[in-house]
C-alpha cells in the first residue's frame, strides 16, 4: 500500500496569540486556560474603552485649544495604535497545520509540536461523530487527544486502548482514512475491525 497524506491548513486562533500562549504555559488545563483567555480579552477590551474615556477627559481641553487639529490627530492615532496592539497581542495567532500520513502499518499525526504515532493494530473502533457530541462528551476527558483546526459538522473518532483520538478532517479525507485503515487491516491481519461511517 502506498503512503497517503492528509493536510489541514493553519487557522487563525486566539489561543495561539501571544497572550494565549502565556496563559496556556501557566495553566495546565487547556479548557481552563481557554476560559481565562476569553475573560482576559473581555477585561482588556473593557479596560481599553474606559482608558479612552479617561484619557479624553484630560486631552479634550488641549484638542479644543489646538486650532491646527494636530492634538486630535495624535489622540486618534494613539487610539488606533492601542487597538492594533490589543489585536496583535490577544487575537493574532495561528493554530498550526494538521498533517496526517497514512502508512501501511500506522498513522503519523502531527500538529505543531504535538506528534502521535498510532499503529493500525491499536485502533479498536472508528466512527464519525458530530461536533456537538465531541463538545458534550469527548472534550471533557483528559485522555481524549484532539487534532483539528476547524470543527466541522463531523469529526473522525478513533477509539484506542489509551483513549479516544479525534481528527478534524473533511468528510472526503475521513473516507480516505477509513478506506486506508480497512484495506491495511484486511491485508495485514485476519482481525476484523468494526468501522462505522
Amino acid at each position: 500500500m502506498v503512503s497517503r497524506h492528509v493536510s489541514v491548513p493553519k487557522k487563525l486562533n486566539a489561543n495561539y496569540s501571544i497572550l494565549g500562549r502565556i496563559i496556556r504555559r501557566s495553566v495546565q488545563d487547556t479548557h481552563y486556560a481557554e476560559g481565562i483567555l476569553i475573560l482576559t480579552i473581555a477585561l482588556l477590551c473593557i479596560g481599553l474603552v474606559v482608558a479612552f474615556y479617561i484619557a479624553w477627559a484630560f486631552v479634550q481641553p488641549f484638542v479644543e485649544a489646538d486650532a491646527t487639529g494636530q492634538t486630535a490627530v495624535y489622540y486618534f492615532l494613539a487610539q488606533i495604535g492601542s487597538f492594533i496592539l490589543l489585536f496583535t497581542t490577544a487575537f493574532l495567532g495561528f493554530k498550526p497545520k494538521l498533517e496526517i500520513t497514512i502508512d501501511p502499518h500506522c498513522l503519523h499525526i502531527k500538529q505543531g509540536s504535538h506528534r502521535l504515532l498510532l499503529l493500525n493494530s491499536e485502533i479498536l473502533h472508528t466512527q464519525a461523530i458530530s461536533a456537538l457530541q465531541y463538545h458534550q462528551h469527548y472534550r471533557k476527558y483528559s485522555s481524549t487527544k484532539a487534532f483539528y483546526n476547524r470543527l466541522s459538522d463531523h469529526l473522525l473518532l478513533l477509539e484506542t486502548e489509551n483513549g479516544p483520538i479525534i481528527l478534524g478532517v473533511s468528510e472526503e479525507d475521513q473516507a480516505t482514512l477509513l478506506e486506508t485503515l480497512r484495506s491495511s487491516a484486511s491485508a495485514e491481519t485476519n482481525t476484523v475491525f468494526e468501522f462505522v461511517a
